[in-house]
């Protein structure tokens, strides 16, 4: 077996493995990532969507969101903007549109700078290829279509420039822990093994991380959930197109249409990324009657696999992220040298990461 040493080895090369690794490696700090297929993770498989936060369910998470995206002028993001910076969200019921604006008005969220104003009814009646619609009114937002598979293949050649070491195409076999501290862990690749040690390990596999979480005997308080994916040929929009009482939101994306709903089912399997396709038909329903003039030419679609944090109450909590190390959070009991990340949303990565790097970094420094 070959074995390496370095400060923080990471698992997962997604969005969040990705801006961890290179906040990490800005530190100073030495970093070796590793991850199991150049198309790991959500991102590859989600609708592309940099959020404002407007839909949003708690004010903490759209601020935060609000936040995190007023970076994109500024931020590495801006390269990767695909399409106009606006989205409509439209409704077929009114009491929804009010209910809506009731709650941004509460929040305050134009003291935040966050931009959402009523469309024209003649935005409504028609929305792109689609043509006629059942919408009776809706709103414009900044939310904007931004290419994560592109800005994460770049990073990743970011990363090797910066000086962190690649375990590409290598299955995490083990977390060693020593007692109560992960010292390491134990990858595969077909050259063989690698037991790479290191003084703190950072798990942001998404869907794989509860497997190999349990295998030290941690039981983190996620649900694994898959939504369906519906891709059309041609972008059928020009921008965001959200029909907000259904959770149906179509997105434009490079020649495509991607269309999903708010049809989670539980699921175990981290690799299984088969559609769902009852789900599938009701969604087809769903824009059948929305667009009375629309039909479905030919049909095919994915699973996009999701981890929700649980509260004792087992309904999903609309959390960000869950960080994990000694005394933090229940579910770690006691296990040193180790931070878990669920990221919730693509758009929040580098609001993760900077917690993550600095988490990190001042345990390093106070060992």
């Amino acid at each position: 077996m070959n074995r390496t040493q370095t400060d923080v080895v990471v698992l997962g090369c997604g969005v969040a493995g990705t801006a961890i690794s290179l906040d990490l490696a800005r530190r100073g700090l030495s970093v070796t990532v590793a991850y199991r297929r150049e198309d790991e993770g959500s991102s590859f498989s989600n609708q592309k969507w940099k959020h404002s936060g407007a839909l949003y369910p708690v004010r903490s998470l759209a601020l935060a969101a609000w936040r995190a995206y007023q970076s994109i002028t500024s931020g590495p993001d801006q390269d990767y903007l695909l399409g106009p910076a606006e989205a409509h969200f439209f409704s077929d019921d009114p009491a929804v549109l009010d209910q809506l604006q009731r709650q941004w008005d509460a929040w305050g969220v134009s003291s935040w700078g966050l931009d959402i104003s009523p469309l024209p009814l003649s935005s409504c009646k028609r929305v792109g290829a689609f043509g006629r619609s059942c919408f009776v009114g809706g709103f414009r937002t900044p939310d904007c279509v931004i290419d994560f598979p592109s800005m994460i293949q770049d990073l990743r050649a970011e990363m090797r420039k910066s000086g962190v070491g690649i375990e590409a195409s290598a299955n995490v076999k083990q977390l060693i822990r020593e007692g109560n501290r992960v010292t390491g862990v134990v990858v595969e690749k077909t050259s063989g093994e690698t037991h790479i040690q290191c003084r703190h390990c950072v798990v942001a596999m998404g869907a794989w991380a509860p497997q190999l979480l349990k295998s030290i005997g941690l039981v983190p308080p996620v649900r694994l959930t898959k939504s369906n994916v519906l891709v059309l040929p041609d972008e059928l929009v020009d921008r965001i197109t959200v029909w907000i009482r259904h959770e149906v939101t179509i997105v434009p994306y490079r020649n495509r249409t991607l269309i999903a709903d708010a049809r989670f089912m539980p699921v175990d399997d981290p690799d299984d990324l088969a559609p769902h396709w009852p789900h599938v038909d009701e969604l087809v329903d769903d824009l059948s009657r929305c667009f009375p003039d629309w039909r479905l030419a030919q049909k095919s679609a994915y699973g996009c696999l999701k981890t929700a944090e649980m509260s004792n109450t087992g309904i999903p909590n609309p959390n960000v992220a869950i960080y994990v190390d000694s005394g933090e959070q229940g579910y770690c009991h006691g296990v040193t040298g180790l931070t878990v990340v669920f990221p919730g949303k693509a758009s929040l990565m580098w609001t993760v990461a900077q917690r993550v790097g600095t988490h990190v970094a001042r345990l390093l420094d106070s060992s």
